[in-house]
């Protein structure tokens, strides 16, 4: 985990395309492209990651009420919308968001929407951590 991260989640990701650094592949949620961090994968193989935004999350701005369906991971001009149910949110800004059997940690400023909500986190990129239990 890093220390600056924004949010954070543990998926898996079937690679299709590898340019450089940039990973596009899909996850059981949908179509993903990241910025890979460490040794390049291969393509047509399957990799546990963990996900990392390092950009502000605010909610009003890069999170919002969704009205898309739950557990989706898609791009929309070349942003990444990640949907699902929020679960947890702290005090200090803490929360989780579940998508499917997986959840998102991060961090967020502002007035947050309710828990049991459907919100969409909007990040302009991804980091991609390969994990290896």
């Amino acid at each position: 985990m890093i220390a600056k991260s924004e949010g954070i989640a543990i998926v898996k990701i079937h690679v299709v395309k590898v340019l450089g650094k940039s990973v596009y592949g899909y996850t059981s949620y949908g179509a993903i492209n990241v910025d890979w961090d460490g040794t390049i994968p291969e393509i047509e193989k399957k990799y546990d990651i963990e996900l990392d935004i390092d950009e502000p999350l605010i909610w009003g701005a890069n999170i919002v009420s969704s009205i898309t369906p739950n557990n989706t991971i898609t791009i929309k001009d070349n942003m990444i919308l990640i949907s699902g149910i929020l679960e947890t949110v702290h005090h200090d800004g803490y929360s989780v968001l579940r998508i499917g059997e997986s959840i998102i940690t991060f961090l967020a400023q502002g007035n947050s929407l309710i828990c049991g909500s459907n919100i969409t986190i909007i990040a302009k990129s991804m980091r991609a951590f390969p994990v290896s239990y």
